[in-house]
């Protein structure tokens, strides 16, 4: 994943992700810590308007919190 931050590589980069009832992965998103900011790399929700997106972001918003960032990042393309 090229980001203005540079090149990433998402397999290596941590994250969370959320699964449905059958263990199915249905949402993924990844970040990069680095000093005091997060940046989002990567965030895929399968399936619309359940609040898949919502939750995975919370859950990275926490993390960031926990690591003491101060700054929470994510960029935009027209893809989304």
């Amino acid at each position: 994943m090229v980001t203005s931050t540079g090149v990433h590589d998402c397999s290596l980069l941590d994250g969370f992700y959320v699964t449905n009832d059958d263990h199915e992965i249905i949402g993924l998103i990844t970040y990069h810590i680095t000093s005091q900011t997060c940046e989002i790399i990567s965030l895929d929700s399968l399936e619309e308007n359940k609040g898949i997106g919502s939750q995975l972001m919370q859950m990275v918003e926490e993390k960031a919190t926990q690591q003491q960032c101060n700054l929470l990042t994510l960029v935009t393309t027209n893809d989304n």
